[in-house]
């Protein structure tokens, strides 16, 4: 009996690792005996007639009537397994994997819903099974605050709608912010629907606040204390000027266009003023990937330019909101913004020391550890400041805290892509900005509106973007840019997106906690209209130009460090393109005063007619130039 189970065993086993274009026949055991007669054709169908001898002892009669039913149930079990086996062949991924170069579209679109399941189907599987038990565990905690109607419910379906619009808007080549923003909008209007309504005033609001923490915290982290302590006359002409310009000419403008008074009309130049880092700086990455840019730095130029740009709109904003719901003493109303200025930056600065020595540096979980209380302080400032009636210190604290910290970790190794909190802080901010753009899209009441206004907040929109284009490319004289690089740094100097969205809201949530005055309820309504208003006017203009002027503007570098070799005429040897490009630029440092290339980032004066010309220049070792201003 125990070699006929093995040669049933054998039998059910014969088609395994067969593909569809074999044809097996004659399966034989160790022995050489035949067990079956096998056929598999191209389609999967298999084929067989099973002739086996049974052992002498049944041909005697002499096996035990119980072994016999033993040995049918055995033969019965292979038999039903093996027929389930032929039945589900033409739907086995292992069977009809498709050629990778000669497969039709048909025959691949099959094979990606064959199983088991595998690729993109088994991760939208994956996916909706682990957002169905989330779901599910926070019915039985929550109860029908999940369900349709509830808080909880509302934000995921936002949430949900909001990725699939920032998916279709990267389709048509559109910033994704702006399908999310387009979504929160419809979800926040359309009749029936109208998920805004569902979602607490209160977490929708905290949640901005978290990505506005993040916004900072990445900042922080990203920007190089060394090379700002360096930073010359183009970087601060190019990052103070134009905002700062925008910003009053909006507040200007605002204040005898829309009647609004001198506090508010400056919290919405701030609001608008802000160049979008979120647009600009994935194309800058690119570029600089590409070469376009790299020998004069262009990418990081802008990078760092939009880093520092953001963070001055953002602290403006901060005081001129504190000022502006400030009570009590004049005189200590005036004196209370630079108080706030004083204070983020003290408690900022012990925030980052604190974080140098603990935890340990030797310590095996420093990188949790170090994100845990980074992370904590930062949203403990943000709402602490809220809750003690100081918001304008909270954002500040948080971007002197991450800055501080990151200048002592860099020296330990966490440098750039080195430092593990990045791609966290990065993962986050992957989530936040979805629920950002679209909570903030959700808050914009159409009803309301009031379209006289809306074209008057345009016009008040396209003065201001005026003034900034002027006064950047003014900032850019006497530097060694082109016009075709000024004229490409302005219209990255164009798109708003992340900060209008993060600190738009901001006015108009402080009116309804403040229980303030219809009039100023209604200044801050308008102040987040016009902030989204700017998001869809100039965004998509602005990742369009940039996207096409690119590479028609920008000079390539003339050289691949990785692939091309020369000769060198002198030694004789093999020379790096890279090393050939220094060894030609100091000869043109020696012959004509303009022009530098160096290994990292910095800023260099040139005076070839006794005047200051200061350069960014970028170039790394390995011949791709790589910047450490993430925002």
């Amino acid at each position: 009996m125990p070699q006929l189970l093995e040669k049933l065993e054998k039998l059910m086993n014969g088609s395994a690792g067969r593909t569809g274009n074999e044809v097996t026949k004659g399966s034989v055991d160790d022995s050489g005996e035949v067990l079956a007669d096998m056929n598999m054709n191209r389609r999967g169908s298999v084929t067989f007639n099973t002739t086996i001898d049974p052992p002498s002892d049944i041909l005697n009669g002499t096996l035990a009537s119980d072994s016999l039913g033993e040995i049918e149930s055995s033969r019965g079990c292979k038999h039903c397994l093996s027929r389930c086996r032929l039945a589900c062949a033409p739907c086995n991924a292992k069977l009809h994997k498709p050629h990778p170069k000669r497969a039709t579209k048909l025959e691949r679109l099959k094979y990606v819903f064959m199983c088991p399941p595998h690729g993109f189907v088994a991760k939208w599987v994956t996916l909706a099974t682990i957002a169905a038990l989330i779901w599910a565990v926070l019915w039985s905690v929550l109860g029908n605050d999940v369900m349709p109607g509830g808080n909880i419910f509302g934000i995921v379906i936002l949430f949900i709608a909001s990725t699939i619009g920032g998916y279709l808007a990267g389709v048509i080549k559109l910033p994704p912010l702006l399908g999310m923003l387009l979504v929160g909008i419809i979800l926040g209007n359309v009749p029936h629907i109208n998920v805004g309504e569902d979602i607490k005033n209160s977490w929708s609001s905290a949640l901005r606040k978290m990505a506005l923490v993040i916004i900072l915290i990445r900042a922080g982290l990203g920007l190089d204390v060394q090379a700002l302590l360096k930073l010359k006359f183009v970087i601060v002409r190019l990052a103070f000027l134009p905002c700062l310009i925008e910003a009053t000419s909006i507040a200007v403008a605002s204040r005898y266009i829309l009647d609004f008074p001198w506090e508010f009309a400056y919290m919405l130049g701030f609001v608008i003023a802000a160049v979008s880092a979120a647009v600009a700086i994935p194309f800058m990455l690119q570029f600089q990937a590409d070469g376009y840019g790299v020998e004069k730095g262009v990418p990081t130029l802008v990078m760092a330019c939009a880093s520092i740009d953001n963070v001055l709109a953002i602290t403006c904003f901060s005081i001129v909101l504190g000022i502006g719901f400030s009570s009590g003493d004049l005189a200590f109303t005036i004196a209370k913004g630079p108080l706030q200025i004083i204070v983020a930056i003290i408690l900022g600065i012990l925030t980052g020391i604190f974080l140098w020595f603990f935890p340990n540096k030797k310590s095996p979980n420093k990188a949790i550890y170090r994100f845990l209380i980074l992370f904590g302080c930062c949203l403990l400032g943000v709402f602490g400041s809220s809750v003690a009636d100081w918001s304008s210190s909270g954002p500040l604290g948080v971007l002197i805290a991450a800055l501080v910290a990151a200048y002592r970790w860099k020296k330990q190794g966490w440098k750039g892509k080195d430092n593990p909190l990045a791609p966290v802080f990065g993962h986050l901010w992957t989530i936040f900005q979805i629920l950002l753009f679209g909570l903030v899209g959700a808050l914009v009441n159409i009803n309301d509106l009031e379209w006289t206004t809306v074209g008057l907040g345009v016009a008040v929109i396209t003065i201001g973007l005026c003034f900034r284009l002027l006064f950047a490319y003014l900032s850019l004289l006497g530097t060694d840019f082109n016009v075709k690089e000024r004229v490409f740094i302005l219209f990255a100097w164009l798109p708003k997106a992340t900060v209008q969205a993060a600190i738009g809201s901001m006015v108009f949530d402080r009116a309804v906690q403040d229980q303030a005055p219809e009039d100023v309820v209604n200044y801050g309504a308008t102040i987040l209209m016009l902030g989204v208003v700017s998001i869809i006017l100039t965004s998509p203009i602005g990742a369009l130009l940039v996207a096409v002027t690119g590479p028609r503007l920008l000079s390539k570098s003339g050289y691949d460090a990785e692939a091309n070799i020369s000769q060198d005429e002198d030694s004789g040897e093999d020379v790096p393109m890279e090393e050939e490009g220094k060894q030609e630029d100091a000869d043109s440092r020696d012959d004509n005063k303009s022009g530098a290339d160096n290994p990292a980032f910095s800023i260099e004066e040139k005076s070839p007619n006794g005047q200051d010309h200061p350069e960014v220049v970028v170039n790394s070792g390995d011949g791709n130039a790589e910047s450490t201003t993430r925002l």
